[in-house]
């Protein structure tokens, strides 16, 4: 999430706590308005996302295709 709350502060000019804290809400509401399924594979993703693996961001995108009658595999 590190990478995320720099990139912000780059894009808006905010210091890296006013960004973290812009960062925080704005994932706090989107996983809010997500299924449980799909908010444990973004937290997964937010903690480590060097490590996670290619099929994180695929998984995500089929979770929230099926929210919105996509196909299920």
């Amino acid at each position: 999430m590190n990478d995320l709350i720099k990139l912000v502060s780059q894009k808006t000019g905010l210091n890296e706590a006013m960004s973290k804290i812009a960062v925080d809400m704005v994932v706090g509401f989107v996983k809010q308005k997500l299924p449980p399924q799909v908010v444990s594979q973004i937290d997964g993703f937010l903690v480590n996302p060097t490590t996670a693996s290619g099929n994180v961001a695929q998984n995500i995108a089929q979770n929230l295709g099926n929210m919105f009658g996509g196909h299920k595999k």
